[in-house]
């Protein structure tokens, strides 16, 4: 195993807890019905 797979493997494990730990504010945007500011984000 070399150094760059490593690190490929740390940046995709980064990205999946990024992810996670974003998916719930998506979802309480989306709960609180504030679709102007969720269409804005996106």
């Amino acid at each position: 195993m070399s150094y760059i797979d490593i690190n490929q493997n740390v940046g995709k494990n980064t990205i999946k807890i990024t992810i996670v730990s974003i998916y719930p504010i998506l979802i309480l945007i989306c709960s609180c019905g504030n679709s102007e500011v969720f269409s804005s984000l996106f």
